[in-house]
């Protein structure tokens, strides 16, 4: 009797093993890359000298400093730039390795005074506009008593005047005004037509990473991330990918959705999460996937960034950027809490 209860006992502790390792194992291959970060940074020590794996920080011209809540970031000051002018901050790093599919993370700090501007340069067929700078125009329906962009306000304000050239901002979008568009002043009532267009630069970067050296028609394969103007102030973004030394440019693609909110995003922090993966050599299946806290903001999963070249992997990158739009006034943005790893990054936002 004492010897059948000791074997039941020793037959009920090697199940308990079995069962327990089995739980475990399962547990390690449901997740295995959830806690695989290759590199991360709050910034704390003050200055640019973290580094894990070969991840380093590079061409540091962007300052670590105290953030809003008081602990410490990459501080981007941009402006104040006149009209005419853009804003550089930037930000790059070397990721100590050659990555063909990761996930980076990291949390934006939006000012309150934060409006991407988009002053829009029109050549008017008078020499002698009767403009100034404040004027709202106002942009004169069609023959068919519509606009060709519909369901907005399509006015904008004059910031800037040379002779019978001028620059509008605050439009609802870039193609607002185009050749041959009539618009009224709506201080004087007076109407003036739009010669040509000519256009203004307003794209900003935002995230973007490479092989090689730096630009599409020199790095083997790369992702571009840019903040282009929406309505008024706000952001959104686009994606442009690029392979095999410039052979490959699928151009931009726009977001109609915001990245940065006016309404909603000013004097906030937002969670932004990336997945970027090169496609395999037999199917379109590359991806770019990015979340704003936590909420899907793109879902590219059929991208063809396969590198016909072998380039297939990504070396460098840099966060934010060159600001093509510049900014009114000084414009401060912050970085923190830098995640980048080879699996999964769950959203910390609930």
């Amino acid at each position: 009797m004492y010897k059948y209860i000791l074997n039941k006992i020793s037959s009920i502790l090697l199940i308990l093993i079995v069962v327990s390792c089995s739980s475990s194992d399962e547990s390690n291959d449901e997740t295995p890359d959830a806690i695989l970060p290759f590199f991360t940074d709050d910034f704390e020590t003050g200055d640019h000298s973290s580094s894990e794996n070969g991840f380093k920080w590079s061409s540091n011209n962007v300052t670590i400093a105290d953030t809003p809540n008081s602990t410490k970031g990459l501080k981007y000051t941009y402006g104040p730039n006149t009209i005419n002018e853009d804003s550089w901050q930037e930000q790059r790093f070397h990721l100590g390795g050659d990555y063909g599919d990761f996930w980076v993370k990291y949390d934006l700090y939006i000012p309150q005074n934060f409006h991407h501007r988009c002053p829009v340069k029109l050549k008017i067929e008078s020499s002698d506009p009767d403009v100034r700078v404040g004027d709202t125009i106002i942009k004169v329906k069609n023959d068919t008593g519509s606009y060709s962009i519909p369901n907005q306000e399509n006015w904008g304000v004059v910031k800037h005047i040379a002779q019978d050239t001028i620059m509008v901002d605050q439009l609802p979008d870039y193609l607002t005004f185009l050749d041959g568009n009539e618009f009224k002043n709506k201080r004087n009532g007076t109407i003036s037509k739009v010669a040509k267009r000519l256009g203004y630069g307003n794209n900003n970067k935002f995230f973007l990473v490479w092989q090689g050296d730096y630009g599409s028609d020199k790095s083997g394969n790369s992702i571009s991330f840019e903040n282009w103007y929406k309505n008024r102030g706000n952001s959104c973004l686009s994606y442009y990918p690029a392979k095999d030394h410039g052979a490959w440019r699928a151009g931009h693609t726009i977001s109609e959705n915001y990245m940065i909110d006016k309404k909603h995003d000013l004097g906030k922090w937002m969670e932004v999460i990336f997945h970027i993966k090169v496609a395999s050599s037999s199917n379109d299946d590359g991806i770019i996937q990015v979340w704003k806290n936590g909420q899907q903001y793109l879902n590219v999963t059929d991208l063809p960034n396969y590198s016909e070249m072998g380039f297939n992997y990504f070396q460098y990158g840099y966060l934010l950027g060159w600001s093509n739009s510049g900014f009114d006034e000084e414009t401060i943005l912050y970085i923190d809490n830098v995640v980048f790893s080879t699996g999964k990054i769950t959203s910390s936002v609930q």
